[in-house]
């Protein structure tokens, strides 16, 4: 009894202690708000929203733009149709989106893809084509999965680790082909709805209206909220039966 009250008491202590590194940080983060282009900013710790800022004027429907976040999502959807027996954690990923043949992503399976392990860089120009810059401002600029076909393979089987955008585009492409649904589509049936969520999501498209895979989602503050707590607090794969407790995702 007397060892079980203690370590309550620590965890207590260590709660606290956190609690008020949270509290403390939050005053340097004031001024980096400030000086930045940030409209929001929701801080959670253990499940309960600690401090929450929006800028002046925005709503809190207004959705943000969670950039590299969006990864996680394309990969959570993976992660589903795999469990479904739609995706192979195995197979290269070219048998399900066969725009990747002839490009560096050929061969590359979904595991390496979704570990950042697949050893494929683009082209050295096409940064250039990405951001529009080339100096040949006829061509178009290759953005989104259009940049894949500027991609080339370094070595063979799976590489070092090397965080990459084109890994989770050739894995958002291969989830489109063998389901015939859009990102979008498949985020919303897959996650959004079973999470509850209770604003819609926004999808940023290149200039042929292909979702941005690895950077491209849009969400409120508390529909993020929701969703990263789920992901710390149960299997993706149990999405589809999730009953949220009502202090995270109230009715």
């Amino acid at each position: 009894m007397y060892s079980e009250r203690l370590r309550c008491s620590r965890a207590q202590r260590r709660d606290a202690q956190a609690f008020r590194w949270i509290t403390d940080q939050l005053g340097k983060v004031a001024e980096l708000l400030e000086r930045g282009d940030t409209d929001g900013l929701l801080v959670m710790y253990h499940g309960k929203v600690v401090h929450e800022y929006l800028l002046e004027g925005v709503p809190a429907w207004r959705t943000h733009g969670i950039n590299s976040a969006s990864k996680v999502f394309t990969g959570c959807v993976a992660a589903i149709l795999a469990d479904q027996g739609k995706l192979s954690w195995d197979k290269p990923l070219h048998q399900y989106a066969p725009l990747l043949k002839r490009t560096g992503y050929e061969g590359v399976t979904m595991q390496a893809a979704l570990d950042m392990q697949s050893g494929v860089v683009l082209d050295p120009m096409a940064e250039f084509f990405a951001l529009g810059q080339h100096p040949d401002q006829g061509r178009e600029p290759a953005i989104g999965v259009t940049a894949l076909t500027l991609s080339v393979k370094k070595g063979g089987g799976k590489a070092a680790y090397a965080p990459g955008c084109t890994d989770t585009d050739a894995v958002g492409m291969a989830c489109e082909q063998v389901t015939g649904k859009t990102m979008p589509e498949l985020i919303s049936e897959l996650i959004w709805a079973p999470i509850g969520a209770k604003e819609d999501a926004d999808m940023t498209v290149d200039h042929f209206c292909t979702p941005i895979y690895n950077g491209g989602m849009c969400a409120t503050l508390h529909d993020c909220r929701t969703a990263m707590y789920t992901w710390c607090t149960c299997p993706p794969l149990v999405l589809l039966q999730l009953q949220l407790p009502a202090e995270v995702n109230p009715a």
